[in-house]
């Protein structure tokens, strides 16, 4: 609009500067162009019913210059105004022909503009997102790691310290069960030794009584079996002197007497031997059956004193069995409560590290993705705000765009009616003169 207001003015000012006008021109002939009607409709001086003043014929060369020179000030002043016509009345500034190329530009830089910052922003948000998304996976993935790596070392560990358990548990058995088959068994081999022993011993005094009352029964028949045969003898020594005393006598007179005191004395003599003989006899019976008690009292009196100490040997040997595997019992017991009490404070150990291990995994994962969350939401958020501030922004800077671009074309179009007036009145003023001329 600023090129054609001095376009117009500068064509003006030179036809008019090169023009010798006479004065003697006529009237100025009226405007018939189809733009007439619209100049009148849009000057002030069509509106209070301006006509061109009439004037005086000129010259015919003069005039068709003159002619010419309103025609076409005429022609591009409406050429103007009917392109502007409903502009001018409120239309929208796109039907200007001459500002639309820079209203077209204003709004093609705008969309331009806010396509390539929502295509930013997408991208931003896609990229922010992606990343978001990217980390948490990768945080996830390795709090998954993490998790299996500590259930894999809770459940070696775990198995590494049961299988300790069971095999010390087994270790211990078996040192038990050794012990107490190898006590077992030197019980049982005592007890071997002992039985033996009181077997030997018994044995031996059951010999030597057998033998030493063989001996006294030998001794008391042999003494008895001498006695016997020295009272045969001496009975008949004591016969025989007897008969040979009385067949002796026979040829005495006094044989009847003499025989008579014989044989009181071979009565008498064989009743001593008798009586000897039975006293003998039986003090020797005696003294066997004596001997033979004593025998009998000392052989029964050993062997239970042998017995007693078999019993209380035996029963000593037992205690000390029982009470020795009582003690290794209790000491194995002792022992399985023991290795099972650390094992368990062992392994209670373990799963409340491994509860801690896990609750400080887990909080450290959500502490981090709830960080990570928050940092998404206010870096989304930011680009959100300044998404929108920079949008009101470019909507603030175009609308104010737009606004001094209606401005300058009102402005144009009312500098550019107020200079066609005047070039008007000018050039009516000079057809005025010419015509006065």
């Amino acid at each position: 609009m600023t090129l054609t207001k001095r376009f117009l003015q500068m064509k003006l000012d030179c036809d008019l500067g090169q023009m010798n006008v006479d004065k003697r021109f006529s009237n100025v002939p009226t405007l018939t162009t189809s733009s007439d009607s619209v100049v009148r409709k849009l000057t002030p001086q069509a509106d209070m019913g301006f006509r061109p003043p009439k004037s005086k014929p000129l010259q015919r060369s003069k005039l068709q210059k003159l002619r010419e020179l309103q025609t076409a000030l005429q022609q591009e002043y409406a050429t103007v105004l009917e392109a502007d016509f409903d502009i001018f009345f409120g239309s929208p500034l796109s039907s200007c022909y001459r500002c639309s190329w820079a209203t077209e530009r204003l709004h093609q830089g705008y969309r331009e503009t806010t396509s390539g910052l929502q295509r930013d922003y997408i991208r931003a948000t896609e990229r922010l997102r992606q990343g978001y998304r990217e980390i948490t996976s990768g945080l996830h993935r390795d709090y998954i790691r993490a998790t299996e790596r500590l259930h894999q070392g809770y459940r070696e560990t775990t198995s590494g310290l049961q299988r300790d358990y069971v095999r010390a548990t087994e270790r211990l058995d078996q040192g038990y069960r050794e012990t107490t088959s190898g006590l077992q068994r030197d019980y049982i081999k005592a007890t071997e030794r002992l039985r033996q022993g009181y077997r030997e011993t018994t044995s031996g005094l059951q010999r030597d009584y057998v033998r030493a009352t063989e001996r006294l029964r030998e001794g008391y028949t042999e003494t008895t079996s001498g006695l016997q045969r020295d009272y045969i003898r001496a009975t008949e020594r004591l016969d025989q002197s007897y008969r040979e005393t009385t067949s002796g006598l026979q040829r005495d007179y006094d044989y009847r007497e003499t025989t008579s005191g014989l044989q009181r004395d071979y009565v008498r003599a064989t009743e001593r031997l008798d009586q000897g003989y039975t006293e003998t006899t039986s003090g020797l019976h005696r003294d066997y059956i004596r001997a033979t008690e004593r025998l009998d009292q000392g052989y029964t009196e050993t062997t239970s004193g042998l017995q007693r100490d078999y019993i209380r040997a035996t029963e000593r040997l037992r205690q000390g069995y029982r009470e020795t595997t009582s003690g290794l019992q209790r000491d194995y017991v002792r022992a399985t409560e023991r290795l099972r009490q650390g094992y368990r404070e062992t392994r209670s150990g373990l799963q409340r590290d491994y509860i801690r291990a896990t609750e400080r995994l887990d909080q450290g994962y959500t502490e981090t993705t709830s960080g990570l969350h928050r940092d998404y939401i206010r870096a989304t958020e930011r680009l959100h705000q300044g998404y929108r501030e920079t949008t009101s922004g470019l909507q603030r800077d175009y609308v104010r765009t737009t606004e001094r671009l209606h401005q300058g074309y009102r402005e144009t179009r009312s500098e550019l009616q107020r200079d066609y007036i005047r070039a008007t009145e000018r050039l009516d003023q000079t057809t005025s003169g010419l015509q006065r001329d």
